[in-house]
């Protein structure tokens, strides 16, 4: 997939790119202490191969086609993929985001970004009838001064969250905290559990065994709070 590149690329340079995404998806294979490396390196590699295509079309087709869409035998969810290409063009918000959310995979973190970017823009469209009208009071001064004819606005906006008494860093914890187990509950169940159970081996379910107790821990801890 070569036609309508820039005038500076080549299919060499694009199989580099290719060999450097699966570079990474290698290491994402193997999983422990190299995952997160492993995407931002795949992500690098994608978001470079992008600038080379005029169209998504075509960069689509190039990762098809350059086999960059699969980690094993499974296709890499769009969500992954995205996730990936932020957390490599945007690595001081990626650090900053992986530190206050605490989620542990690259899709994790972008969620937690994009959620906490949502709560953001809630809390200012919150906050600006308290700013407009202080903006309208400064007119009202003027106008009363002779300087600026002024109009009230007539209607009031409704949009605004209700915090239900709680402090904001307390409403806006505790919000992380349910939507983090809502996300791992979904990634749980998105795993096709009957297909890779039987491959597993003897280590791999050892691990396995032990990370269900430890999430047994949480939850019957957290059951007898709720």
């Amino acid at each position: 997939m070569t036609a309508n590149l820039g005038h500076n690329t080549s299919p060499h340079a694009l199989d580099l790119l290719a060999n450097d995404a699966k570079h990474g998806l290698e290491m994402v294979s193997k999983g422990e202490g190299q995952t997160i490396e492993g995407w931002i390196i795949y992500g690098a590699a994608l978001n470079e191969g992008r600038s080379m295509f005029p169209s998504d079309e075509q960069f689509g087709q190039w990762v098809i086609s350059s086999g960059v869409y699969q980690l094993g035998t499974d296709e890499i969810r769009r969500e992954d993929r995205a996730a990936a290409m932020w957390a490599a063009a945007n690595q001081t918000e990626f650090e900053d985001a992986k530190k206050l959310s605490g989620a542990r995979t690259v899709r994790g973190i972008h969620a937690k970004h994009l959620e906490h970017q949502r709560f953001q823009d809630e809390i200012k469209r919150s906050l600006e009838p308290a700013a407009r009208y202080g903006r309208n009071k400064n007119e009202q001064n003027n106008r009363d001064e002779g300087v600026i004819p002024f109009e009230w606005p007539t209607k009031k906006r409704e949009n605004i969250i209700d915090l239900e008494g709680r402090d904001p860093q307390e409403f806006n914890r505790a919000l992380h905290y349910v939507a983090d187990f809502e996300e791992a509950a979904k990634e749980l169940e998105r795993q096709r559990h009957d297909q890779i159970l039987p491959t597993l081996n003897d280590k791999e379910r050892q691990r396995m065994r032990a990370a269900i107790n430890r999430i047994d821990a949480v939850t019957d801890k957290i059951a007898t709070r709720i």
